[in-house]
């Protein structure tokens, strides 16, 4: 007798039962053949220490999955029950193993989830051929037990936690073996007893809908959907949904277990395909992409994104790659003293930071010259009195250093790229706020021209050429300044302060355009203004906190701003919100000041409506080392385009500043072109401007200049001739299989031909006293063969006795 806490049935092999539970003798698992004309019977049965709590087969039958309650798993051989791989050590470090589960996901990867040592869940992935863990997601600090569900199909992880009403969804990449978040969904007001997947062959996928769980409730059962929007759907959608294995019992559990192999069978979820239909002849057909428009007649533009369910982006799989702390900037001195602004700056090929000691001290380091900072470096003086608190590369292609202090004073510095100290050209020193300044934004298209905000509640404008103040817009701000940033255009300004109110300004004349209550938190809210080519006038994000002290985002649109067109909560922290807008791409970056962690939006606004715009979490990177402090983009003109990568970043912590590379990841046939869907064209800040800052402030408008990242080197992905191959299905699965069976093949001729070599026959080994008589060895009379002659391995040791022995002999 046993008393049964697991089972699963084969998903091909006919009566094929792997169940779990307890015996007089112990924990046992076994698997069964039940039915047939012999009844039940056993095939084998293994006992397994700690308890089992689940028990699963691989998609393809092979392997038994074992699951403990003591928080370990073993993957079994589904045949005679041997140890595939047994992972000895606790999955989750945390005290409580009750919620402890795992499931499999790809062919040879495990997700398990559980408490960590810091009582926090996460998710583990761990490769069952090493039996070491990959990858490790930590989600929140809840208490409840989290539970996984896998779809292969569309490599869809579904995490539901027992009690609450949500479903996390997550991307499962086996490539990288990665999990990338896709959203998290409400769904009614009951809290989840269990969740289970219902069979694809079910779904209704005319209407696009792509998974359907049930949900188990103390009321009943609930089913839940996901749909992908579609304008069209009297089509089928086959790029969305694959073929499935076809879950059919291929042969009877004694063949199986005698060894018989199992071809696994596809079925088309198409309503319209036949199951008697014949296979498909091969045939090549050829689509040519249209060309795309000159870039000449107009700015590049990119398409919009791809959404599942409006809770995904093509951005999603964004990740991200820190260099090792051997290519740090370290031993820094920055004087951290100041205010919630950002204390890095980064132009021209040089960062900067302010350093500690009396007076405006910068240290200015050059990109990519890593490593050790001296402790008494050279240090730009920037002339003021006090401590610097705001730092912004501009002017000349970046190369000119406006600082801020609480000396309330402006400096203007012109440095040289290759020693980072001041040339020879005279310095500005700009009076005119009467409190400390607190933060500088430089024009978007007039070279000379920045704006400046102070502790005055003060917004002042300056010709950096000619070193004077050229327009001061106060009297409009009740509280202190956060923030300011320029439209696409420069014709506009945005302001956040501490009263929690957005404002636009019209910089030329000096007046209030708008106003508006941004957040409802106790905090004061920052500007972030998201413009490009294609929509000059775009979005404003703002930073700030709700009424429960979360902290927030939120877009709003600058033609009217009765509500948000978006808002999201992003989590509980409390330092200040950094946001980062890249128009050539479309993303916003955000940090915050004390955390390690970087998130990134995407902006939707291309070629939607006015106010459907949307901000889409695609994901989060996490940075070694102390808090940040200030963080900086990198110029795009660092971007390895070839690897796709999106965006780059310095990030400042208490000593140290590190750099951060983002990719998107495209397969390996597609880097060979430049993606054009993905970059748009940008503005050029390091071309100079024909237009100077006195006569934009009459009223004259420079041309915006856009640029590429194309410099012509690699062919355009809108160019690429796509040629698809029509095949049967039965022949593609029948050419994987011998795929996999040649590249076995040759690794098992590689591993003879090592063993062979390793095994020298003794006929050549250099050392023939190995084994056998010496020379004067004597054959047995039962010997057949005549015994080789082998040198006698006696040692020889030096003495001072030659034996008669001479040099001349």
């Amino acid at each position: 007798m046993i008393k049964i806490s697991a089972l699963d049935s084969h998903p091909y092999a006919q009566g094929i039962v792997a169940l779990a539970g307890t015996t007089v003798g112990g924990e046992v698992v076994k698997v069964m053949v039940m039915g047939g004309g012999e009844g039940t019977k056993g095939a084998w049965e293994k006992g397994v220490e700690g308890g089992v709590r689940n028990v699963a087969w691989n998609e393809d039958g092979g392997q038994l999955l074992v699951g403990t309650n003591d928080g370990k798993f073993k993957v079994l051989k589904g045949r005679d029950g041997g140890v595939a791989c047994d992972v000895g050590e606790v999955c989750h470090k945390g005290t409580n193993k009750r919620d402890f589960n795992v499931v499999w996901v790809g062919g040879n990867e495990v997700v398990t989830t559980g408490q960590g040592i810091m009582r926090e869940r996460e998710i583990k992935i761990w490769d069952v051929r090493k039996g070491e863990c990959i990858h490790k997601e930590r989600l929140d600090s809840n208490s409840g037990i989290l539970a996984p569900l896998y779809d292969s199909s569309l490599s869809l992880l579904l995490f539901f936690t027992r009690g609450s009403t949500s479903i996390s969804a997550y991307e499962f990449t086996s490539s990288s073996s990665t999990l990338h978040p896709i959203g998290r969904f409400n769904h009614g007001t009951e809290g989840m007893v269990s969740c289970c997947m219902v069979p694809k062959e079910t779904l209704n996928v005319m209407d696009v809908e792509v998974d359907r769980v049930l949900k188990l409730t103390d009321k009943g059962i609930e089913g839940i959907g996901w749909k992908v929007p579609r304008r069209d759907k009297s089509k089928f959608a086959a790029e969305i949904f694959k073929d499935v294995p076809k879950w059919v019992e291929s042969c009877t559990g004694e063949e199986w277990l005698e060894g018989k192999e199992i071809e696994v069978q596809m079925t088309s979820l198409d309503p319209s395909a036949s199951s008697s239909s014949s296979d498909p002849v091969e045939e090549d057909s050829k689509e040519e992409s249209k060309p795309p428009p000159s870039p000449a007649a107009s700015p590049q533009s990119r398409p919009s994104s791809q959404r599942f369910n409006n809770m995904a982006s093509k951005f999603r799989h964004v990740y991200g790659a820190a260099k090792p702390k051997q290519n740090w900037y370290y031993n820094l001195q920055t004087n951290v003293s100041v205010m919630d602004g950002s204390l890095l700056a980064v132009g021209g090929g040089l960062w900067a930071v302010p350093w500690k000691g009396g007076g405006g001290k910068v240290y200015v380091g050059a990109v990519g010259k890593e490593g050790k900072v001296s402790a008494t470096p050279d240090l730009l003086n920037t002339g003021h009195t006090k401590g610097v608190t705001c730092l912004a590369f501009g002017g000349r292609g970046g190369m000119c250093l406006a600082t801020g202090s609480d000396d309330c004073n402006v400096a203007v510095s012109y440095l040289d790229p290759k020693t980072g100290l001041r040339t020879g050209e005279k310095q500005e020193i700009l009076r005119g706020h009467r409190n400390g300044v607190r933060g500088i934004d430089w024009h978007p298209t007039v070279t000379e021209c920045f704006a400046t905000f102070g502790m005055d509640q003060a917004v002042k404008i300056w010709d950096a050429g000619e070193g004077r103040e050229i327009q001061s817009i106060g009297d409009v701000h009740k509280e202190y300044i956060n923030d300011v940033s320029w439209n696409y255009d420069g014709s506009l300004l945005a302001t956040g302060s501490r009263d929690k109110f957005a404002r636009i300004l019209d910089p030329r004349s000096g007046s209030v355009t708008n106003d508006w209550k941004a957040h409802d938190g106790a905090r004061g809210c920052r500007v972030e203004w998201c413009g490009s080519a294609d929509n000059p006038s775009g979005v404003i994000l703002t930073t700030g906190n709700g009424l429960a002290g979360e902290r927030q985002i939120r877009l709003w649109d600058p033609r009217n701003v009765s509500k948000p067109v978006a808002s999201k909560n992003l989590d509980n922290g409390n330092g200040v919100l950094f946001s980062m807008w890249d128009e050539c791409t479309g993303l916003v970056w955000v940090a915050g000041r004390g955390d390690r962690t970087v998130k990134y939006f995407d902006v939707n606004y291309d070629d939607v409506k006015p106010g459907e715009w949307d901000c889409t979490l695609c994901h989060e990177f996490g940075f070694e080392g102390d808090p940040t402090v200030g963080i900086w983009p990198l110029p795009r003109s660092s971007w390895n385009v070839g690897e796709v990568q999106v965006g780059g970043f310095l990030r400042l912590s208490s000593s140290e500043c590190q750099e951060g590379s983002f990719f998107l990841p495209r397969n390996n046939d597609l880097k060979g072109y430049f993606q054009d869907d993905v970059y748009s064209s940008y503005r050029d800040p390091s071309r100079p401007s024909s237009v100077t800052p006195t006569s934009w402030l009459a009223g004259e408008n420079p041309k915006v200049e856009h640029v590429s990242l194309d410099d012509g080197s690699l062919p355009k992905l809108s160019d690429r001739v796509v040629t698809r191959t029509a095949r049967s299905k039965t022949k593609a699965f029948r050419e994987e299989i011998d795929k996999q069976e040649e590249e076995d093949k040759q690794k098992n001729q590689m591993f003879e031909k090592m063993q062979a070599m390793a095994i020298t026959h003794e006929k050549w080994h250099p050392n023939k006293s190995m084994g056998g008589g010496g020379a004067g060895a004597t054959q047995k009379p039962q010997d057949t063969a005549p015994k080789k002659a082998h040198v006698d391995c006696q040692p020889i040791y030096d003495s001072s006795d030659d034996d008669g022995w001479s040099d001349s002999d």
